[in-house]
């Protein structure tokens, strides 16, 4: 035993040692040196009483041990962690190939992930980007929803905040098509779209079981849309909603149009439905890149940043994005399966809206 080594000597050689055989070594009363310890932090003081009580009982020290004034406790080896549990996310995920398969992705613990990623660094083997565009406050349960549908793994997510909401839109695309995703999928901050949890989706929403089936209210809206859409070899596929007021119509082009197709929307409403239609509206929308690189070679223009939703007279962003991709030949669909709330003065669906008493 060597009893005369210095303090830094017995530090250096504890810092060697696993944890549990530190701990055999240093067992003690003194609170201050087990919540040291614990903590994996020395300070100075404690630093000397550590070094102190390693010379009081004798611990034997190696010769070529480093001396290490500042030296840290080493952290014993990592172990790997259960993936963590988010919302849907254990449902099969079309976003890993064409075959649909279900994974079990261990985050990565040593190297540190950005969550957002306006500049769209992050790495391209992530194959789906929520795009959120947003010029007012957004509502607590459209940020559940997207916490419950971000897979981090697998997803990055973008958010472009301006007065000018088609502006936004127009960088969110330039974004998403620096990023190296596949997919994009557009949210806007009034809607509430499902997100696998069927019991908070109902209470978000109101949405009772008899007004909605739990394959529909407790879906995952993006893995549903991706499969949808895969499945057909579709580029658009929107989510459905409608209007925020008690009127309100089915957002999609034929719904906004025409009485049958807004009554039979809400029949289908919750149903394993796909349709195609002219345009679908941006609140709830997956769209591949193949859409937007077509709309650039089809209509060529000298801008920085390309106006894929700016309108051309007197329509809206989204139908002047819908008109883009159908004359680029991209073909648009609605999947009913995928119901959604839209935030008002109330949380309006396809049971508390009509277009009149015409359409019921």
């Amino acid at each position: 035993m060597n009893k005369t080594a210095s303090k830094d000597q017995c530090l250096a050689h504890l810092s060697r040692l696993p944890m549990k055989e530190a701990m055999a070594i240093l067992k003690t009363q003194e609170r201050g040196i087990k919540l040291i310890l614990n903590t994996r932090r020395i300070g100075v003081e404690n630093r000397e009483l550590l070094a102190a009580d390693m010379v009081k009982r004798g611990i034997k020290i190696l010769e070529d041990a480093p001396v290490a004034p500042n030296a840290i406790i080493a952290q014993p080896e990592r172990t790997p962690q259960e993936p963590e549990e988010e919302g849907g996310i254990d449902q099969p995920d079309p976003l890993e190939d064409k075959t649909v398969s279900v994974t079990s992705d261990v985050e990565p613990t040593e190297t540190y992930v950005p969550e957002v990623s306006p500049t769209a660094g992050e790495p391209a083997e992530r194959k789906l980007m929520i795009c959120f565009a947003t010029y007012r406050f957004t509502n607590p349960a459209t940020m559940m929803s997207i916490l419950g549908l971000w897979d981090r793994n697998k997803m990055m997510f973008a958010l472009e905040h301006g007065t000018m909401i088609i502006n936004a839109r127009n960088r969110l695309a330039e974004t998403f098509l620096r990023s190296g995703c596949d997919w994009s999928f557009w949210l806007d901050d009034d809607i509430i779209p499902p997100f696998g949890s069927e019991a908070s989706f109902r209470s978000m929403t109101g949405i009772k079981p008899t007004d909605l089936p739990a394959a529909s209210a407790g879906a995952n809206t993006i893995l549903r849309l991706v499969h949808s859409a895969r499945s057909r070899n579709a580029k658009i596929m929107s989510g459905l909603y409608y209007g925020r007021n008690p009127q309100g119509r089915a957002m999609f082009g034929e719904g906004l149009a025409q009485p049958e197709r807004d009554r039979e929307s809400r029949v289908n409403a919750g149903r394993d439905v796909v349709q195609p239609t002219a345009w679908a509206a941006t609140g709830c929308l997956l769209v591949h890149k193949d859409v937007f690189l077509g709309i650039k070679e089809q209509f060529p223009r000298p801008d920085t940043i390309y106006p894929f939703f700016t309108p051309e007279g007197a329509t809206g962003e989204d139908h002047a994005f819908g008109q883009r991709a159908a004359r680029a030949g991209f073909k648009a669909y609605v999947d009913h399966q995928v119901v959604c709330g839209h935030l008002g003065h109330a949380v309006y669906t396809h049971k508390n809206t009509a277009w009149g008493p015409s359409a019921r």
